[in-house]
């Protein structure tokens, strides 16, 4: 019997240690020790900026969207978790630190808000079995695919890595890494609903019919100009 006893403590305390692993890799990749006081309901245009970033995305909007105060942590954080008696993909952020005014959201917001989401729906909250920055620099990218998706420049994409670390830490690539992976997001973005389109009537060029046209270019949109060859055929020209 003490044999079993001894047996049965040592699984008990496995099962107990392999929850608490799972628990806390439930906490997000970038959740802080400081999780945030006075937890509240979010803004309506924190609200109305997850929806604009879901709809752009595909998907549903499907979130516990929560306000807090922290002391000293990253500016927003995904989870998977507990919040007021419903359980689901958790975005929590700083209150301080998002200048929600007047129903007027700017694209820093939208795209630290698109980071977070980019961490769920890349499945880093539920399975953290990938190096911590390959996670972040996938969040990244999901970032710049949403402005671009809505509109924004990659300049204004760019605008959320200005509170990054030039340097890299544990947690976090550096700066410039981290840029490169927003801009990679953005150009996939425009390419994805970047479509030829003529912009004038055919006109008469070297004996040519000639048309003025948007064409996709690397970095979206570019105005060019096709011409119809002898078989019909339209080609791009300088």
């Amino acid at each position: 019997m003490t044999k079993l006893r001894i047996i049965v403590a040592i699984i008990s305390v496995i099962l107990l240690i392999a929850l608490i692993v799972f628990v806390r890799s439930l906490r997000g990749p970038g959740v802080p020790a400081d999780e945030g006081s006075n937890l509240r309901p979010a803004s309506s245009e924190a609200l109305r900026v997850v929806a604009l970033i879901a709809d752009a995305g595909g998907f549903e909007p499907n979130f516990i969207v929560r306000e807090a105060d922290f002391e000293n942590s990253p500016i927003a954080y995904a989870a998977v978790r507990k919040i007021d008696g419903e359980y689901g993909r958790v975005i929590v952020y700083d209150g301080a630190r998002f200048q929600w005014a007047d129903g007027v959201v700017n694209w820093y917001e939208i795209a630290i808000m698109a980071h977070e989401i980019g961490h769920h729906v890349g499945g880093h909250v539920l399975v953290n079995n990938r190096p911590q920055h390959d996670q972040e620099l996938e969040a990244d990218r999901f970032a710049g695919f949403i402005v671009a998706k809505l509109g924004g420049t990659m300049e204004q994409a760019h605008r959320m890595t200005q509170m990054f670390s030039i340097l890299e830490t544990e947690v976090h690539p550096g700066r410039l890494e981290r840029m490169r992976a927003v801009e990679e997001g953005w150009l996939l973005g425009k390419q994805a609903f970047c479509a030829p389109s003529w912009v004038s009537p055919p006109h008469l060029s070297g004996g040519r019919t000639c048309r003025l046209a948007l064409r996709c270019g690397e970095r979206g949109p570019v105005l060019a100009r096709a011409c119809r060859g002898p078989d019909g055929a339209w080609t791009w020209g300088e």
